[in-house]
């Protein structure tokens, strides 16, 4: 590098003994991870209204928040 500039270090990633990092044992005890398998034929209205999402993840978890709610009040 030129000016004696000195390169920025990585980033650590601090794993523990067992072998996961922080992250991983917060997920491990917080997280629960859901798949979704979507068909391209039969679920492609879906699939389009996703692909303009920006947060697939926020927008799903607001449409199941509303019919929780939409229940309630049933």
């Amino acid at each position: 590098m030129r000016g004696g500039a000195v390169p920025a270090a990585p980033l650590a990633t601090t794993i523990m003994s067992n072998g996961k990092t922080a992250k991983e044992r917060y997920d491990a005890k917080t997280a629960v991870y859901v798949s979704l398998k979507l068909n391209k034929g039969t679920d492609e209205d879906i699939l389009a209204k996703l692909a303009n999402v920006s947060s697939k993840q926020g927008y799903i978890k607001a449409l199941i928040r509303a019919n929780i709610a939409n229940e309630k009040k049933q």
